[in-house]
């Protein structure tokens, strides 16, 4: 969470501040005191305090029992409809990397501490099945594609190699965590939505395959980046 003054934005400074406000409290995962909220936001208190009331009202935030502020149930249904939408963008992407590389190809996305499947396309040909089915999810601390999402996190002091390593490389390479004999490779997406991360994720048996893909990985995940962007300008249009 940043907590040393809210970024410079254009636009209505009080759409602004809500909207920041809920992307800090989207990424706490346990929430967050209205003290650092108004410090996340660089604000007195007191304004901080009528912005959480202004997403309270119109349920995109809750005040919990102990005092913290969590996501609301409004935001739920705009993540549906964000993941909806993320889906069929990510689709024609996801096939034709899995086409090129000839490996089962994935799109996954952080809820909480797991990976879940949104996308999964496996190429017309293929001797090898992964079966590992959209909707399908596995804990977010281990194999490429877990590696990948804890890569769009802020660093971590004795954060595992891995995640250090796709930080750093924009993508990274797992053996067997998930599937045994298989190896996966993953690329981080430089695209956050409501406070989720994604990555697009490829397995195969073939490690050979797998580091040849490398550039196509990477490619498909900047190509739907851009897609995300695109479709979020026109819709602010």
């Amino acid at each position: 969470m940043a907590t040393s003054g809210a970024r410079h934005v254009q636009g209505s400074q009080t759409l602004a501040r809500g909207l920041l406000a809920l992307e800090y409290i989207a990424e706490a995962p346990d929430g967050l005191t209205g003290t650092e909220v108004a410090r996340a936001l660089d604000v007195h208190q007191s304004i901080a305090y009528r912005v959480l009331q202004t997403l309270i009202q119109f349920r995109l935030a809750r005040r919990d029992l102990d005092g913290r502020y969590r996501i609301g149930l409004s935001v739920l249904g705009l993540a549906q409809a964000a993941k909806s939408g993320l889906r069929s963008l990510a689709l024609p992407i996801i096939k034709r990397l899995s086409q090129e590389t000839r490996a089962t190809a994935w799109l996954f996305m952080e809820e909480g501490n797991e990976a879940v499947a949104l996308v999964a396309i496996e190429p017309s040909a293929i001797a090898y099945s992964n079966r590992f089915l959209e909707g399908s999810r596995h804990p977010i601390d281990r194999g490429s594609a877990g590696y990948a999402l804890l890569s769009l996190r802020p660093y971590q002091p004795g954060e595992p190699i891995p995640v250090t390593e796709a930080r750093e490389q924009g993508y990274i390479i797992s053996h067997g965590e998930i599937a045994p004999s298989a190896w996966g490779a993953a690329a981080p997406l430089d695209v956050s939505l409501m406070g989720v991360h994604t990555c697009i994720n490829l397995a195969s048996p073939d490690h050979e395959l797998i580091k040849g893909s490398i550039p196509l990985l990477k490619q498909a995940a900047r190509d739907l980046a851009s897609a995300v962007e695109r479709d979020a300008e026109n819709t602010s249009a």
